[in-house]
């Protein structure tokens, strides 16, 4: 086949294609069968919102019977107030998950859903930190049990290019610069 030849097998083709398009515009193939696009998705039943349903409100009623346990059994308030705050979680995750799925179609509404979950997760994570801390006695009692210790250089961590900035900055090296400069004058 010469150039020529070619261009014209090309543009015959593109005519044919196009042809076919036009001739059924509704995207449906021939024999009118529905296609995989057609189909709902599984998600999109009411079989997939009734048994995630059934598993949200599993999910409510059981935490709201461990928070109520934890509220009605307040022996420890500084350590259950973080513990009732971290549970509120699993309300949260599940009536945003189940609310995602009713309105699988509609993204304007997933927006507002995933702001208050994304929201209250950092409240948590920060209940979390704070519930460690007082697990460990208070933010007071960590720095005192750390003040002095050496942070032991590890490659597979962070710090092994900084081993001589740690010691330098927990205050070892402190006490060898201040003879140094007692030494100079």
């Amino acid at each position: 086949m010469s150039v020529p030849e070619l261009g014209s097998t090309a543009s015959t083709l593109a005519t044919a294609s196009t042809l076919a398009t036009a001739s059924n515009l509704s995207g449906m193939p021939e024999d009118g069968r529905p296609t995989a696009v057609e189909q709902p998705i599984f998600l999109m039943t009411t079989a997939a919102q009734a048994i995630s349903g059934f598993f949200v409100w599993t999910a409510l009623l059981i935490t709201c019977h461990q928070i109520y346990m934890h509220l009605r059994c307040y022996s420890c308030p500084n350590e259950q107030r973080y513990i009732v705050r971290i549970l509120f979680i699993v309300p949260i995750y599940a009536v945003d998950s189940w609310l995602s799925l009713l309105f699988f179609t509609n993204d304007q509404y997933y927006v507002y859903f995933g702001t208050v979950r994304d929201c209250y997760e950092a409240f948590v994570i920060y209940n979390f930190l704070s519930l460690c801390y007082e697990y460990l006695g208070g933010e007071s009692s960590i720095m005192s049990e750390i003040r002095g210790k050496p942070i032991e250089s590890s490659c597979t961590g962070t710090s092994c290019s900084f081993d001589n900035i740690t010691k330098i900055t927990l205050g070892q090296d402190q006490s060898t610069h201040s003879n140094k400069q007692h030494k100079t004058k």
